[in-house]
Formats: C-alpha cells, structure tokens, sequence
C-alpha cells in the first residue's frame, strides 16, 4: 500500500503547462536548426524568423511559473487542493474513492511527480509528502508501456 499527498493547485497546472509548452519547443527546434543554414546562406534576416517560434515556445514555457497563484484564484477557485492518493489492492483511490483508470501519465520534475489521470486530471506529488511508503515503492506499482504511459501492475498488495 502506497499512500501519498497530490496536489492539484496552481502549481501542478504550471508544471503541466510547461511539460507541454516544452515538448513544443522540443518539435520546433528541428526545423529552426534544419532552416537556419540556408538563412545564413541567402538571407541572414532571416535568422530572426525562423528561430521566433521555438524561442517564443521556451520563453512561455518560463513563464508559465508566473501565473501559479492566478491559476488558483481564478481557475482553481472552490476547489479542493489536496488530496489523499492511495494504491491499494490493484486500485487507485483518490480521497477514499476508487478512480477509474483509462490512461496514467507520469513525469518527474525536479524532485515531484505528476501523475495524470485518464488525460485530464493531474496531481503534483512532492517526495516528501509520502505518508505511508516512498517514491520508488510508488514507481514500482507501475508497469510503464512507452516513455510516460503507465498501468498499474497486477499482484501488488
């Protein structure tokens, strides 16, 4: 049995949002560092557009981190912040109620997790907030399909 604390604030919502703003710079960064040989060859101006869009991706990828306590006063308003995650018997149970798992996402950044449920919701979980178990126990209920995607392992107690 694992039992943790997720977090789902302002900063799981940054955190999740520099994930994907960064696999974006990732995907443009290709194609700026392919075109900026022939920008130098024919048009050295050019050099300004082409790398526009990956350092835009990289710079809102920062900035993100700025908004954590917007993202709580607006978007997150009413809504209960922390939560109990419990792996038990095969099952997820998130504040005692048992969660129905389609597809599980986790990334580790700096020293949390994000575990994201069925694509939608997702939990920051801070190392040190395990109250019964540790990181790698929580690792180790999972069978990972793929860089990130997750299911739960079979057998465990």
């Amino acid at each position: 049995m694992i039992k943790c604390y997720g977090y789902r604030n302002g900063r799981a919502v940054a955190v999740n949002n520099h994930k994907n703003l960064m696999k974006a710079f990732w995907i443009t960064l290709l194609p700026a560092a392919a075109l900026s040989v022939p920008a130098v060859m024919f048009l050295p101006a050019a050099l300004i557009a082409v790398w526009l869009l990956p350092v835009l991706f990289f710079c809102l990828s920062w900035l993100v981190f700025a908004f954590v306590t917007y993202d709580e006063k607006v978007f997150l308003e009413g809504q209960k912040k922390r939560h109990v995650l419990q792996i038990e018997n095969v099952s997820l149970l998130i504040d005692g109620k048992r969660r129905r798992l389609n597809k599980i996402s986790l990334y580790s950044y700096k020293r949390e997790l994000l575990l994201i449920l069925n694509g939608s919701s997702f939990y920051l979980i801070p190392d040190g907030d395990y109250l019964v178990g540790s990181r790698e126990e929580l690792l180790s209920c999972f069978t990972f399909r793929g860089r990130h995607t997750a299911t739960l392992k079979t057998g465990q107690d």
